[in-house]
């Protein structure tokens, strides 16, 4: 038997993966579509570095992420090996990118999803005051502009974030001026980009990403 190890955080080096990239076109569209993901040349810095680039937790993990998923699907696509689970019961592995979801699994997915949906329906007629029947007319994915949201009831005005400030000082009876505290620029999640990347997991791959070191164990 063999075991397929991925790394983690902290195996990152410049050049990583770059065998792969030289010599199968799919891993060079997997780097292609994470750069156009994360909208950055996130394949650059991969293969080229600055090192300093690279150990920035927000282009370390995606990087890493791209380089083993690349080699996942160069070793699924272009050597036949495949994947195999072992779990504890039916739904442990429920959404795994290594296979076709099953359609138990999709209408176990799609019955989670409609509950939530009724659950966020009902808080925002709760809150709004609107009736569930309106809110469901809308509630369709949509997106609003602040204007269309005021019409429909989905918020109470509209206005700038020193409005906001002013109507916080009138409602806690506050004179003093405020002083603003900025908090750091929050990165994006690394599920975020695993989210992004895995839709693509049923269709060839238009984009390109980069693989971390990786350990084959006989």
């Amino acid at each position: 038997m063999s075991v397929l190890l991925f790394p983690g955080q902290g195996s990152q080096n410049v050049g990583m993966g770059l065998e792969f990239y030289e010599n199968f076109p799919l891993v060079k569209n997997i780097f292609k579509q994470a750069d156009e993901e994360l909208k950055y040349p996130l394949s650059k810095i991969i293969i080229e570095g600055p090192a300093e680039e690279l150990q920035l937790t927000k282009n370390t993990q995606p990087a890493i992420l791209t380089v083993s998923y690349s080699i996942f699907r160069v070793l699924n696509e272009e050597f036949g090996i495949e994947f195999n689970t072992i779990k504890s019961s039916e739904y442990k592995d429920s959404g795994s990118p290594f296979r076709e979801m099953t359609e138990d699994e999709n209408l176990y997915f799609q019955d989670l999803i409609n509950d939530l949906y009724e659950q966020f329906v009902e808080e925002v007629s709760n809150q709004r005051d609107i009736p569930i029947t309106k809110v469901k007319d809308v509630a369709n994915g949509k997106i609003f502009s602040g204007k269309q949201a005021l019409e429909i009831g989905l918020i109470d005005t509209l206005g700038t974030l020193n409005d906001a400030i002013e109507y916080l000082k009138v409602i806690n009876k506050y004179n003093e001026d405020i002083k603003l505290v900025k908090m750091p620029n929050e990165e994006k999640s690394i599920f975020d980009f695993i989210f992004n990347i895995l839709s693509y997991k049923l269709e060839p791959s238009n984009e390109n990403y980069t693989i971390p070191q990786y350990l084959i164990v006989k």
